[in-house]
């Protein structure tokens, strides 16, 4: 008698597990997980600097994300898009932005060791810049793009040439 009420306990216990994660919370998706692909989190009130409830898996927003590896805090792949690309001696440059964590970074692949790329933005603290290592391909550390202005990527390789993104 005592197992079946344990053996009751747990599936009660899961059931509401279970059904806690398929309401979802709004920000993390339908079953509770990484939210889809062309979620957004809420905007914040006006005025409100704290972070909207974000989906699973980032890890900043805004000023938290300045210097921070977009990768690691989770604002790449399919929070991210190209908004400015440019082809520097064969390599391409792109500004990637993240509308989730709303901060951006350049990217350059097909490059060769050692070109460089870095991005800047209006109002930003710093120029991020990445070196190229073997396989041809860097990204910076992100840089938070105040509201209404875009970022520039540019990039120096090894044999001269230069070259920069417009500002989306």
């Amino acid at each position: 008698m005592f197992f079946a009420g344990a053996v009751g306990t747990l599936l009660v216990f899961g059931a509401a597990v279970l059904l806690y994660g398929l309401g979802g919370d709004g920000a993390s998706g339908a079953a509770g997980g990484p939210a889809s692909a062309g979620a957004k989190p809420a905007a914040p009130p006006a005025g409100n600097r704290a972070a909207p409830s974000l989906p699973v898996g980032v890890g900043c927003y805004r000023g938290a994300c300045d210097g921070q590896d977009p990768h690691t805090m989770g604002c790449g792949g399919a929070y991210a898009s190209t908004v400015a690309s440019t082809i520097v001696g064969g390599a391409l440059v792109e500004v990637r932005h993240s509308t989730v964590c709303e901060a951006s970074w350049a990217r350059v692949s097909r490059a060769a060791p050692g070109d460089t790329v870095e991005v800047t933005a209006a109002g930003a603290t710093a120029a991020r810049t990445a070196r190229a290592d073997a396989d041809g391909d860097a990204y910076t550390p992100m840089v938070v793009v105040p509201a209404g202005t875009g970022a520039t990527a540019c990039a120096t390789l090894r044999g001269g040439a230069t070259g920069c993104t417009d500002a989306p």
